[in-house]
């Protein structure tokens, strides 16, 4: 028997690919970057200066439908304009973060 999904279940994974914008922006120190996956994929999540170049990868593997976070630590990086680019299931989405410091 395939087992049935529960209401709550379905109202908890979401409907499409999402890159939410990061929390809070600009930021200090620290910002959290949530995003949605609607059906197991493989999600590379990675971060980009403004002169383009990957400064940081923050996740690349599979990962599980639902809503999912991941804490970005910048006391490594300078001031200035990042990209968190988000690929996924053949979709990019892009969000622009300002850190000050």
């Amino acid at each position: 028997h395939p087992e049935e999904l529960s209401s709550t279940d379905n109202a908890s994974v979401p409907e499409k690919f999402a890159l939410k914008a990061a929390y809070p922006n600009p930021f200090n120190s620290m910002t959290l970057i949530s995003y949605s996956v609607p059906v197991a994929s493989h999600i590379s999540l990675k971060l980009y200066n403004l002169a383009g170049r990957e400064v940081r990868t923050l996740t690349d593997e599979m990962q599980k439908a639902g809503n999912h976070q991941v804490i970005l630590n910048a006391d490594q990086l300078a001031s200035g304009l990042y990209f968190v680019r988000m690929e996924a299931a053949e979709k990019v989405f892009t969000r622009k973060l300002v850190l000050i410091k």
